[in-house]
């Protein structure tokens, strides 16, 4: 990885397909939770756009996103209510484009997801600075995710 604070941390590749189930629309919150944006970030686009789709059909307004800069432009013009990032990422990692997005969507909630151990260092050294953000363990279920995204922002 370049242009981060953490040399000791590396992205690995994963060496296995990721499959989520697909859900069926919940029809009775579909219209309730149209208006939630979430901008999905994976610098896997597989990843990425497999966890749009599955928004998407939950009811969400979904978009994907491949990097942190590609994700900062996607916002401004999207407007996400809520970033779902990973956090090991080339150029910029997810804690480093979850500052910077705070800073230009203050009041948008922010959720982290990563499949790495070595991931402790980066939230750690960003607990230090005062910045907390909420971590999910990747894979994540898809009806655990939506869940966790139906859930009111502690933001």
């Amino acid at each position: 990885m370049t242009g981060h604070h953490f040399p000791s941390l590396s992205y690995v590749e994963p060496d296995y397909p990721v499959f989520l189930p697909v859900l069926q629309p919940d029809s009775s919150r579909r219209r309730a939770e149209a208006a939630l944006r979430v901008l999905v970030v994976d610098d896997d686009m597989r990843i990425a756009d497999t966890i749009a789709e599955v928004l998407q059909q939950a009811g969400f307004e979904a978009q994907a996103a491949y990097t942190g800069d590609s994700a900062l432009q996607a916002a401004a013009s999207f407007r996400p209510d809520c970033l779902l990032s990973d956090v090991l990422m080339p150029s910029m990692n997810g804690v480093e484009l979850a500052v910077t997005f705070r800073e230009q969507h203050p009041t948008a909630r922010i959720v982290l997801i990563s499949g790495q151990v070595g991931i402790s260092e980066i939230i750690e050294d960003a607990e230090r600075r005062g910045l907390h953000f909420q971590l999910l363990a990747k894979p994540v279920h898809p009806r655990i995710l939506i869940e966790e995204l139906r859930k009111p922002s502690e933001r």
